[in-house]
């Protein structure tokens, strides 16, 4: 995902997951400083993916989504391209917090609550990029049980693609046992749709243990529409979130009683 990100998710790049439709969203730009380089970014989608780039070097510097957030560094040139050689992937987490708690006879609790976004590092590569005048037939050789789909290219392939699109969705609903552990969370699922758009197998990536089998359950009933690439349906991936959050604490305006008269 991280890689996907550098050049967009254009459709012809070598990924499974569906490229970005650009020409169903609304662009939102802004600027922001990134380690001291004054960068534009631009927002788009939902969820919501933002870019930011350097606009004198047009590296892109960092870039954040529903699958988490990249930040790239120590770019190189390799031909006529360049590329980043330090990738730092994070997980962004929402939280509520309250403050300002009070006591009284009656119960208690936070006078503001207040919402906070916390990245959590995940991980920090290095990445190392060769051009060779020819490549070892091994480095394109499949690895050991591993499955293969059609992936058609055609020379325009940036307008010869449509997108998918969520044509429908199963809500999610808590076990009984999951409510009983008072779990709540994110899940992650990796969904591997099929030709006709329907999802034809699931795999956790993350996500509580108690609620990972009802999130199963929902997104093996989603429905796309068709991806195609060049007139023809092809299959994909797409990660699925589906958050569970837990109830916000209840806000009191606690006042104090009247003062009694004898």
């Amino acid at each position: 995902a991280a890689l996907a990100a550098l050049d967009g998710g254009t459709p012809a790049g070598p990924y499974l997951l569906p490229p970005l439709a650009y020409e169903n969203t609304k662009l939102h730009a802004s600027n922001k400083k990134i380690n001291g380089t004054e960068a534009r970014c631009v927002s788009f989608g939902d969820p919501k993916t933002t870019l930011c780039i350097d606009p004198t070097s047009g590296h892109l510097l960092t870039a954040e989504g529903e699958l988490g957030s990249f930040e790239y560094s120590n770019y190189i040139s390799v031909g006529n391209n360049s590329y980043p050689q330090n990738v730092k992937v994070s997980h962004t987490t929402t939280t509520l917090a309250g403050d300002d708690y009070f006591f009284s006879a009656n119960g208690g609790g936070p006078q503001n609550l207040k919402t906070s976004r916390v990245k959590t590092p995940i991980d920090d590569a290095h990445v190392t990029v060769t051009r060779g005048e020819q490549f070892p037939d091994s480095l394109f050789a499949a690895p050991e049980n591993s499955t293969s789909a059609d992936f058609a290219s055609c020379a325009d392939l940036a307008t010869n693609f449509t997108a998918p699109r969520p044509e429908k969705s199963v809500k999610a609903e808590r076990s009984k046992a999951a409510v009983e552990a008072h779990a709540y969370g994110l899940v992650w699922v990796l969904a591997a749709v099929g030709k006709d758009g329907s999802v034809q197998g699931t795999k956790v990536l993350t996500g509580p243990a108690d609620l990972r089998s009802s999130v199963t359950r929902a997104v093996q009933g989603y429905k796309y529409t068709p991806y195609l690439r060049c007139g023809q349906a092809v299959e994909f991936r797409q990660v699925v979130g589906v958050d569970f959050k837990s109830p916000a604490p209840m806000v009191y305006n606690y006042q104090p009683p009247p003062a009694s008269h004898p």
